[in-house]
């Protein structure tokens, strides 16, 4: 299997298996109190970063693992899977995969708002110009395809009238604009790859996720159930530190631009823009989260037996709030 040391960050190496969506970090390979998901270069889910760099893990006694994944579709498959115990991930596909695949997690802290943008070819100037056209998001049912979703259907419009396909972020930005069927015509994306787009003169941003849905959610920490019950006091513990290294986002935005810096290896610049549409916050959007489960619902991505009644106590089972403050 192929490997590659991907970065060192605060005396944490970390190594990428590529292809399997594992990352092994640590100063030694104890076993770990935790093993935690994240997504590829998603600056939404800085605060997981800033506390490593923080040492605000070593701080609770924690020894962590970390697992890196695609798109939080796939996260979720970790959680099936059991090779992780929690993971930063986007409160749709959470959602989603809760239900149609019985993955049982709880959703314990909010990472961010906002945050996505879609971005389009010149030319482009509402959502009906790209009817029939060719859409990318990073997965069905993800945060960015419910964005998409929402975009279109405020302005009259279903995903049966768009020719979606997903891909990562990075593909993304190298097919928007190209002939042929390689080619796609708008992609939905989370930072800092909308800003990485605007760096490199690809595309133009149509609207961003805070145009028409201001202070959505985003991502989440989620818990698998069987561990929320084994380990309540790690959980705890992470939740705590999690905290922490969001306070410390919103209070030393330049170190924090740094460490993201040299966790994605993207310039000042990008990061200094993609950061300017996401906001940090640890709060539980519980309400957005209602409106994720409507659009799932209206998109029949959800099992045809699902009924719009049972949104409110699924929420009340999902979404645990004991180690916030």
């Amino acid at each position: 299997m192929e490997q590659r040391t991907k970065l060192c960050l605060a005396g944490f190496i970390i190594v990428v298996f590529v292809g399997a969506g594992a990352v092994i970090i640590g100063p030694s390979l104890s076993p770990p109190d935790v093993r935690i998901g994240f997504l590829t270069n998603d600056l939404h889910q800085l605060a997981l970063m800033i506390a490593l760099d923080q040492g605000y893990f070593e701080d609770e006694g924690l020894r962590i693992q970390l697992y890196e994944f695609a798109n939080g579709n796939v996260e979720m498959s970790g959680f099936a899977g059991g090779s992780i115990d929690i993971g930063y991930l986007g409160a749709a596909p959470a959602l989603l995969l809760h239900i149609n695949q019985d993955i049982q997690i709880r959703i314990l802290a909010g990472v961010n708002q906002e945050g996505s943008a879609i971005v389009v070819t010149p030319g482009v100037t509402s959502i009906s110009d790209l009817a029939g056209q060719r859409i990318a998001t990073p997965a069905a049912g993800n945060v960015q395809d419910m964005l998409f979703y929402m975009a279109a259907n405020a302005s009259g419009y279903d995903f049966g009238d768009f020719a979606r396909v997903h891909m990562s972020p990075t593909i993304m930005i190298e097919q928007l604009g190209l002939s042929g069927s390689d080619g796609i015509n708008a992609f939905v994306a989370w930072e800092p790859y909308i800003a990485l787009s605007q760096e490199q003169g690809v595309g133009t941003i149509l609207n961003t996720s805070h145009d028409f849905w201001p202070n959505h959610p985003c991502c989440v920490i989620a818990s698998r159930l069987d561990y929320l019950h084994a380990r309540p006091d790690v959980l705890e513990k992470v939740v705590r530190a999690h905290i922490r290294a969001t306070d410390f986002i919103l209070g030393n935005h330049s170190q924090a631009v740094a460490i993201a810096q040299q966790w994605t290896g993207f310039s000042q610049a990008v990061i200094e823009d993609a950061m300017s549409r996401i906001v940090y916050d640890t709060s539980l959007g519980v309400n957005g989260f209602r409106r994720y489960l409507q659009a799932l619902h209206q998109t029949d991505l959800l099992p045809s037996g699902f009924s719009a009644s049972e949104i409110d106590p699924l929420l009340d089972y999902i979404v645990d709030t004991q180690f916030l403050p």
